[in-house]
């Protein structure tokens, strides 16, 4: 049982778990602001292309905002469900660094399932928000403005298969939530549409 616990934690988790240090490490504000800088020059890089008119951008804007809130809702539900949880976790820490033993499988199986289910409700809620801004985006943007969005990210970046396999859709949806539902694109399309 429990290497199928470690199994399903490897596969929701990555090889973070592995690999994360003892130590948590400070965030650094300067290397954080440059970072986003450097990530809204690259949202910029994927949105300049598509030559949107700031009307175009000012009906869009509506349903990024309602994504972008929908996501913060979802982290402050995600956030109280973890400090309920908390109590369990730091009972398992204690238990297991007192007894020397890895927790019990009931416990991993709890926060597994957890966690599972906050990104189970995260991919639903990015697919639902992309499905909306795309729809909204077929409405207001030429075929042209369409086909450049399609073509402008090499979709095997993202872990997706190869784009001569994929369908004109699945590019479209992947530039949605790679681009215009980044956190960083709001603040920028705002600012376009000025």
């Amino acid at each position: 049982m429990k290497l199928i616990a470690i199994a399903l934690a490897i596969m929701v988790f990555g090889t973070s778990i592995a690999a994360a240090p003892t130590v948590q490490r400070k965030s650094n504000p300067d290397a954080d602001r440059i970072a986003f800088k450097v990530r809204r020059l690259q949202i910029l890089d994927q949105l300049l292309p598509v030559l949107m008119t700031k009307s175009q951008i000012r009906e869009l804007l509506p349903l990024i905002e309602k994504a972008r809130q929908s996501e913060l809702d979802m982290e402050a539900k995600e956030l109280q469900e973890m400090k309920a949880f908390e109590p369990k976790l730091d009972a398992a820490l204690a238990d297991s660094i007192k007894e020397q033993k890895v927790p019990k499988d009931e416990f991993v199986v709890e926060y597994l399932k957890l966690f599972s289910s906050f990104k189970n409700k995260r991919v639903l809620l990015v697919n639902v928000s992309s499905g909306s801004v795309l729809a909204k985006m077929r409405e207001v943007l030429n075929e042209g403005q369409l086909k450049t969005a399609e073509k402008s990210l090499d979709p095997r970046l993202f872990g997706e298969k190869d784009p001569e396999q994929m369908k004109s859709e699945e590019k479209l949806m992947l530039w949605v939530r790679e681009v215009m539902l980044d956190r960083a694109s709001y603040d920028i399309l705002v600012d376009m549409s000025m």
